[in-house]
């Protein structure tokens, strides 16, 4: 299976990213399965990021997910079938107070929302569970400021780290 790959250097002073390969693959994929408008990729230090946005997999204020949007994470699944690499699933709200019968804030609502996603990996998917975990930030790791309705809607996510993996 293929490892997260290290920097190279290309072009004598520019820097290829350090996930070019694994990050070809998982955007071939996503091209492959259909899921373009669904899946956003994006590089950080910790790995490589698939995000999606909360209207994607749940409804508002819900951790249940829509059992028509489970291809999004069949899709993800062979992604993930793909490498060795841990898995970490982070759940992120908006700023808006969560209060409802099911969560008494938005920690629980982006831990719950995480939780369901592994669970869907590992229960359904039969996916390896030693590599996963999930978190849940809440309103607290935001993308963009919480200013406007698009802005808020933009932190709604659920965030699949696809971890770097370090050198043994």
């Amino acid at each position: 299976m293929d490892q997260l790959k290290v920097a190279i250097e290309k072009d004598g002073d520019k820097l290829a990213s350090k996930y070019e390969d694994l990050s070809k693959k998982l955007n071939k994929i996503i091209d492959e399965k259909g899921l373009k408008d669904d899946i956003k990729v994006r590089e950080e230090d910790r790995g490589i990021v698939l995000q999606l946005g909360e209207n994607i997999l749940f409804d508002p204020g819900k951790a249940n997910l829509k059992e028509d949007r489970k291809k999004v994470l069949d899709g993800i699944t062979s992604i993930i079938k793909s490498t060795d690499n841990d898995v970490l699933v982070e759940g992120h709200t908006d700023d808006v107070p969560m209060h409802n019968k099911e969560f008494a804030s938005n920690w629980e609502l982006s831990t719950a929302r995480a939780v369901g996603v592994v669970e869907y990996f590992v229960d359904e998917q039969k996916l390896d569970p030693i590599r996963f975990s999930a978190k849940g930030y809440g309103e607290f790791k935001p993308l963009v400021k919480n200013d406007t309705p698009e802005h808020r809607a933009t932190n709604r996510r659920v965030d699949i780290l696809i971890v770097e993996q370090k050198e043994k």
